[in-house]
């Protein structure tokens, strides 16, 4: 990883079995909504953003017709997180 650079790992599961969500479409943000990559997770439901500068992000999830939107703040030392259904 670059100095001053992080990387984000999402590991996606369903609430009630823990059973990791394969093949889910996963997109990284920028602070302004811009789409910056896409995947569609693994069979272990993980996706990883790699060589991510500093600043604010958002990860959208959609899955069985539904779509969600995790706002991250990445800061040196620190990240902020929180989940809120997309608009």
């Amino acid at each position: 990883v670059v100095a001053g650079a992080a990387a984000i790992a999402v590991r996606l599961s369903e609430f009630s079995s823990g059973r990791p969500l394969g093949e889910t479409r996963v997109t990284l943000r920028n602070g302004q909504r811009q789409l910056l990559i896409g995947f569609v997770t693994n069979q272990e439901g993980t996706a990883l953003f790699e060589q991510l500068a500093l600043g604010r992000y958002f990860i959208q999830v959609r899955h069985s017709q539904q779509t969600w939107e995790i706002p991250l703040v990445l800061v040196e030392g620190t990240l902020a997180v929180g989940a809120q259904p997309a608009s």
